[in-house]
């Protein structure tokens, strides 16, 4: 009778994830959000994105050709992994672009910007991922937590046999032979009377 061990319920959970299209949804908003950070950033360069990135490959291209020794340590053009946004009075630090990319320390988006309500349309789907990945997280551990091996959750669960990891008869568990002899030497077993 296998034991249904921590790993194996958290292996139920990760697939119950999957399977509900919770771990798709994340990562389309999370695609989401990193799209549109690259869009703020793009709107803080402003008209100076083509001639900024034109310097700033130009620039690279001399810093590399000077020796490691002689080069300095700073960029010529402010390169960031962030930028503190006031997203229409509310303060967001925008750091979802790989690296570091040029762009101001500080930028400001008005109420009627666009992607102002794109900001909010995120936050809202995140808000919406996050209260399904925890509703579908409560209730698995909650059928998980009710049993104590693999056999009672599928007699409370039959379903759940879908979710279940595909090497689970090797994960029963190996109690080692207990040599008594050994042991009771070992221990000062049995005492002398």
């Amino acid at each position: 009778m296998t034991r249904l061990t921590v790993n194996i319920r958290n292996e139920i959970l990760a697939a119950a994830q999957t399977k509900s299209g919770n771990r798709a949804k994340l990562e389309a908003t999370s695609l989401k959000r990193k799209e549109w950070a690259e869009q703020v950033r793009m709107a803080a360069i402003g008209d100076n994105a083509m001639e900024l990135d034109a310097i700033d490959k130009k620039v690279e291209k001399l810093r590399a050709s000077i020796p490691d020794l002689f080069r300095g340590d700073g960029d010529s053009i402010r390169k960031r992994g962030y930028l503190n946004l006031n997203c229409a009075g509310l303060r967001v630090h925008v750091n979802e672009w790989d690296g570091d990319k040029v762009s101001p320390r500080e930028f400001t988006l008005t109420a009627d910007h666009a992607l102002v309500q794109q900001f909010h349309d995120i936050l809202a789907e995140e808000k919406s991922n996050t209260e399904s990945w925890e509703k579908v997280k409560a209730s698995v551990n909650a059928a998980t937590g009710a049993v104590t091996t693999v056999k009672a959750l599928l007699k409370a669960w039959p379903e759940a046999k879908e979710l279940l990891p595909e090497n689970i008869e090797e994960a029963k568990s190996q109690l080692p032979a207990i040599q008594v002899a050994d042991l009771n030497a070992l221990v000062g077993l049995p005492s002398a009377e």
